[in-house]
């Protein structure tokens, strides 16, 4: 996972006994409940001394360190993020069909209600806005130009660009971003900030709130962290080796508050009121190994009080997000539900006919009889029949002229269609209903058949009836054109 990612082998190997300004008691949450998710080191050992690396695995547990449990579903995923109401995940999948492409997708956390939203190329920083409706993400185009930050809707409906040239630290409103970066005279780490992020000036300039005093060009800022008032960033400093300081800037006022810290910090989060700052920090002299960092333990700031609190010893882990559970965050996750595409067939003119409004399902069934149209089963099930956005969006058409429905997800035939074809040969009904153009859990592909002698095309999830067309019927009669769409 891209948030997972090793330390760059940038420190000496030697051995060194870390300070830690803590407290010793144990840390507690007011008003934070729920569960923080984070990932785990294990010792291994060497020719040349011991060495961490990441077992692979997702966990939660509470906010003080205990009731860990091992999450096997978030544990297969790649660059994911909760919901708001800590119900769902977000994140990407490569494609099979091409190596720089991927999906974004949502479900619930064990993996149910999967469904894609989005596919594009070089999709990272994947995050869901405060709202709980709207999805943030990053992407590079075809030759690999990033900075593109990008929203889009939950139910794959309103993509929009946001910001060129930017970090994808976005807010929790998605407003404001935050860039890390070198000045002009190559000797400052500055802060470049972005604010008015509603897709109507992604090229905008930014403004730099925030800068070193020249001491070094790489690796003087860690990527700022929001806090849940969309105001408040958190970042880490370096000073020396073993020495950073933790600082919150108020983005509105351009006040920095510092707080010296002694040790290695990593992975940084806020809770999800606020008043808490977590993160992990290299607790033990442990050998470095190839770049893997020393133990590090789960730690907190208290916002408040201005001190920093050790939560659990013997825990080496990594960060990954905190959710709420019954806290502040009380947005409704739209349902996920199936709706029926229904078939008929028509022995008058050997047509068939697929539909996803039961009103049009009921009309058909009392006013015209089977010799008509006999209704024959429910073809498939599909994920929206409403709002899919561009790339789910199955069109339905119509020919007064063949007396047939066609129904398409190329955007190409699309328009063509309706470019070279008067309304009397195809009329275009509008979206039918909603399907992925990449394979998702639980879905299978939908067969599309062209009849040349019938002049009209069959969709079929049936692999039994789509072998038996393949083997039994003339090209003229049936002829393949492939896979048209996946559904349920």
């Amino acid at each position: 996972m891209q948030r997972l990612k090793q330390y760059i082998g940038i420190f000496s190997v030697l051995l060194i006994s870390l300070l830690l300004n803590v407290a010793p008691a144990s840390a507690t949450f007011s008003g934070d409940n729920g569960q923080i998710l984070f990932t785990k080191w294990s010792t291994q050992t060497a020719p040349d001394g011991e060495y961490n690396q990441l077992d692979g695995n997702v966990y939660t547990a509470d906010p003080d360190g205990s009731n860990e449990q091992k999450q096997s579903y978030l544990s297969s995923l790649s660059d994911f993020q909760l919901s708001p109401d800590g119900d769902h995940v977000v994140f990407s999948e490569p494609l099979a069909s091409d190596s720089n492409g991927y999906n974004i997708s949502i479900s619930r956390l064990d993996g149910t209600e999967k469904h894609t939203v989005y596919t594009g190329y070089f999709i990272n920083k994947l995050r869901f806005l405060s709202n709980g409706t709207t999805i943030a993400f990053n992407q590079c185009d075809i030759n690999r130009n990033c900075g593109y930050v990008f929203t889009i809707n939950i139910d794959g409906s309103n993509l929009k660009q946001i910001l060129q040239g930017g970090s994808g630290s976005l807010s929790p409103d998605g407003t404001k971003d935050i860039v890390v970066r070198t000045d002009n005279s190559g000797t400052n780490s500055v802060l470049g900030f972005a604010t008015g992020l509603d897709g109507s000036n992604p090229n905008q300039t930014l403004t730099d709130i925030y800068s070193t005093p020249g001491r070094c060009t790489n690796y003087c800022i860690s990527t700022p962290v929001w806090s849940p008032d969309n105001i408040h960033v958190a970042f880490w400093k370096y000073v020396n080796l073993d020495t950073y300081n933790l600082e919150i800037l108020n983005t509105a006022t351009q006040q920095v508050n510092e707080y010296p810290y002694s040790g290695r910090p990593r992975s940084t989060i806020w809770s999800p009121n606020g008043q808490q700052i977590l993160f992990t920090s290299d607790h033990s002299a442990i050998k470095p190994y190839y770049g893997y960092p020393y133990n590090p333990r789960l730690l907190s700031f208290n916002v408040s009080s201005s001190t920093f609190n050790l939560l659990n010893s013997s825990r080496q882990a990594d960060l990954l997000d905190w959710r709420a559970v019954g806290n502040q965050n009380t947005t409704v996750f739209p349902t996920i539900t199936l709706s029926n595409i229904y078939r008929f067939y028509s022995p008058l003119i050997n047509h068939h006919l697929f539909t996803a409004d039961v009103n049009e399902y009921n009309y058909i069934r009392a006013n015209y009889p089977s010799n008509v149209w006999t209704y024959e089963t429910v073809a498939f099930r599909v994920n929206g029949i409403s709002n899919c956005g561009a790339n789910r969006s199955v069109y339905r058409f119509y020919s007064e002229l063949l007396k047939t429905h066609l129904y398409t997800m190329d955007e190409n035939e699309k328009t063509s269609l309706i470019a070279n074809y008067p309304p009397s040969i195809w009329r275009y009904e509008g979206v039918a209903y909603c399907a992925d153009k990449q394979q998702v859990t639980g879905t299978k592909p939908v067969y599309r058949f062209y009849s040349e002698q019938f002049k009209t095309h069959l969709y079929t999830m049936d692999q039994n009836e789509a072998n038996y067309i393949s083997s039994h019927y003339p090209p003229d009669v049936y002829r393949s054109e492939g896979i048209a769409y996946y559904a349920y």
